[in-house]
């Protein structure tokens, strides 16, 4: 009987990440070997996290507000690496981006999810927290697409000011996902509405990266950096509430009206 249920475990756990892979073109196109070299690279950014946990010391203060702390360590050394991938991916076609998500998600479902499984259901004949951590591998899948898409549309910067906020939004909540679930485990009472919950949370930044990219312009990639593409949208943002409240409140004339007068007195004046 527990056999049988390991095998429901990681069915219900493994049976998406198939899916996809069949359905999305992968098999077709050879993409076995892409897909394991990402996560190659998935378990060699857990190997540096390994690598500098052991720089820190022993007797360090582990109080929730440093352990905070670590975690947005950990938060940026991944958002690193996926931004790596997704500049990589948008010079290419979207296919190789969803090859890396595929690659990235089926590593951390290995390490995160194969394993409590497979050594809490030895000898157990049925228990709802598997299930439960089987079924939060579905949402780990889609939350990491979810963070490289949002990458990837912020890598393109066709859209507006606003987009890019509900963009980068939807990159914040996606990538503090481990902090943010275990909140609601504290919070919550029952297993059951905890895990509806974290799905009502996917579900909704999926639903809003989807309709982020059908209404971005993502023809081209835009070389210049997020921060200069950021501060040119706020200026045009900005700019004609300058000249239309601001400036006539001062009683200037804007630069473009001085520029023209002085242009026309010097062809007067020649």
């Amino acid at each position: 009987m527990g056999l049988f249920y390991l095998a429901n475990c990681l069915a219900l756990a493994a049976g998406p990440y198939v899916l996809v892979y069949r359905c999305s073109g992968m098999k077709e196109n050879d993409a076995f070997w892409k897909c394991f070299k990402y996560g190659m690279l998935y378990g060699l950014m857990q190997m540096l996290k390994f690598f500098l946990a052991t720089l820190i010391p022993h007797d360090v203060d582990t109080s929730p507000k440093n352990v905070f702390y670590m975690d947005i360590m950990s938060v940026i050394l991944d958002l690193v690496f996926i931004y790596s991938i997704a500049y990589r991916a948008s010079s290419r076609n979207e296919f190789n981006l969803l090859v890396a998500c595929m690659g990235w998600s089926t590593a951390a479902l290995v390490s995160t999810k194969f394993v409590p499984i497979w050594f809490g259901t030895k000898g157990v004949e049925f228990n709802a927290i598997y299930l439960c951590l089987s079924y939060e591998a579905n949402l780990e899948m889609l939350l990491t697409f979810v963070q490289f898409y949002a990458l990837w549309l912020l890598i393109h910067k066709q859209g507006s000011f606003s987009n890019c906020s509900v963009v980068l939004f939807i990159l914040t909540c996606a990538s503090m996902r481990q902090m943010l679930f275990s909140f609601i485990d504290r919070v919550m009472q029952s297993i059951f509405q905890a895990l509806l919950s974290k799905t009502v949370i996917a579900f909704v930044l999926g639903t809003f990266v989807l309709s982020l990219k059908r209404t971005m312009k993502l023809d081209k990639v835009n070389k210049t950096p997020w921060i200069t593409a950021t501060w040119k949208s706020l200026s045009d943002l900005i700019h004609p509430l300058w000249t239309q409240h601001i400036v006539p409140a001062l009683g200037l004339k804007p630069v473009r009206e001085n520029r023209a007068s002085l242009a026309t007195n010097a062809k007067r004046h020649n």
